[in-house]
């Protein structure tokens, strides 16, 4: 692969990742609720409801956005007890995801953007961590 097409490649996924992003903004925006409250009464009190907001967060974290959003509504939903409990389990899942997919599919990128020193840097880093 070209690093042109390399780039390409990593630019369509943006754009379908955006364009997803968005698509669910409006549609969480025009169907959601309108309020807080409502909100807080949807979601408080069932199962399901830290279990989605533990998904979406860690679906968040590995898109890269911010994880201060995250968190500030884990607080706002759950309390500060709770709320941190599921920002602290969302972060770490997140960042394992994130890590997980990052050396599954990014190896190759790394090493086409390294070259010939790709094999120095990851016998080094293999050596020392």
């Amino acid at each position: 692969m070209t690093r042109r097409s390399g780039r390409r490649s990593a630019a369509l996924r943006l754009l379908a990742i955006s364009v997803l992003v968005a698509a669910a903004a409006l549609v969480a925006s025009h169907f959601g609720p309108s309020s807080t409250q409502e909100l807080r009464d949807l979601v408080g009190g069932r199962w399901w409801g830290p279990v989605l907001f533990v998904v979406i967060a860690v679906a968040l974290v590995v898109l890269a956005v911010h994880g201060t959003l995250m968190t500030i509504a884990a607080g706002v939903l759950y309390g500060p007890i709770t709320g941190s409990v599921l920002a602290l389990v969302t972060a770490s899942i997140g960042a394992t995801v994130a890590f997980a997919t990052s050396r599954r599919f990014g190896r190759a990128a790394v090493e086409s953007m390294l070259g010939p020193r790709s094999t120095a840097v990851d016998a080094r880093l293999g050596a020392s961590g």
